[in-house]
């Protein structure tokens, strides 16, 4: 969401080192000639299900396919004065390292404000905290393609940099989706992802809030990062992200300070170890989320 997970993650040295391994290096400069938002979309009109043009997993069919059976089943959301992000850990059978979170949540605020920050890649270095540029490289109509690049206060290390491709669709009145995959990586092997913006109205009517839906999948080669911490390095990288972007559709005047001591916390005071502990097979969870006979059949069976 829409930004990338990345911004999320690896705060710690020695992910900041597995991470030089990890993402491609050495990409184009900026053309600032580009505007540096989602927000313009002059051109063709991408169905959000087309083809991204990037690694493909076995998570790219079934995303789609829960984007066309949209809403999914058995999803939950959280309730008033409880922990403001609900967020699951989908673990793929056979491949432990291999990564999957769901995330629901409610802000506040209608569907053009949250979606207006979504947008906003100009201040994704202000919101995700870390990066020393972040921007729009090329744009056809509502496609897009993002170069990222990570600070890492290491002189012997240089910064990690890598393109993500963005697809966002805003066809319906109500409701905006972000679809958004790698391009290319090294030891970062695939990485799907969505989000749903559905605007709905409150119990009494108004004010509007907006339902936010996100699903994120990839698989890394961690290095001598442990399984264990690249769950828990990952699970709370996005769950400080979600916050953020709620406090901000909340709170527009709120510096981007304020936001991040805010989400700090707010992780302190829900901290994620239970969600950690309690991980739901992405077999059983596309089968609930899914039809039976659905892409998810090709998931690798559970061992």
């Amino acid at each position: 969401m829409m930004p990338r997970r990345t911004p999320k993650r690896n705060r710690l040295f020695l992910t900041l080192f597995v991470l030089y391994f990890t993402l491609p290096r050495g990409l184009a400069e900026p053309d600032q000639k580009i505007p540096n938002d989602f927000r313009h979309k002059e051109g063709t009109q991408h169905a959000v299900t087309e083809d991204l043009g990037g690694v493909k997993s076995v998570y790219t069919p079934i995303l789609l396919e829960l984007l066309q059976k949209w809403p999914p089943a058995g999803v939950t959301y959280p309730e008033p004065k409880a922990n403001p992000v609900q967020i699951e850990c989908i673990e793929t059978p056979g491949q432990k390292d291999y990564i999957g979170l769901q995330q629901s949540l409610w802000i506040d605020a209608p569907l053009s404000t949250v979606s207006s920050i979504l947008d906003d890649v100009a201040h994704y270095r202000d919101l995700f905290p870390g990066y020393d540029e972040i921007h729009v490289k090329s744009r056809d109509g509502n496609r897009f393609l993002v170069f990222w690049e990570q600070h890492i206060p290491l002189f012997f290390i240089p910064n990690v940099k890598y393109d993500v491709a963005y697809l966002v669709e805003k066809a319906e009145k109500n409701r905006a989706v972000y679809r958004y995959q790698l391009v290319s990586g090294k030891t970062l092997k695939k990485d799907d992802g969505i989000i749903v913006l559905e605007e709905v109205k409150s119990e009494t009517g108004t004010p509007l809030r907006t339902r936010y839906t996100e699903y994120d999948f990839y698989d890394a080669d961690w290095g001598i990062l442990s399984t264990d911490k690249a769950w828990s390095e990952s699970t709370e990288g996005i769950y400080l992200s979600d916050v953020a972007i709620k406090l901000k559709a909340e709170h527009p005047a709120w510096n981007y300070k304020q936001i991040a001591e805010e989400g700090k916390n707010t992780l302190e005071k829900y901290p994620l170890a239970s969600v950690l502990k309690n991980k739901v097979s992405s077999v059983q969870k596309f089968k609930e989320l899914l039809s039976k006979k659905s892409a998810a059949e090709n998931l690798p069976p559970k061992k």
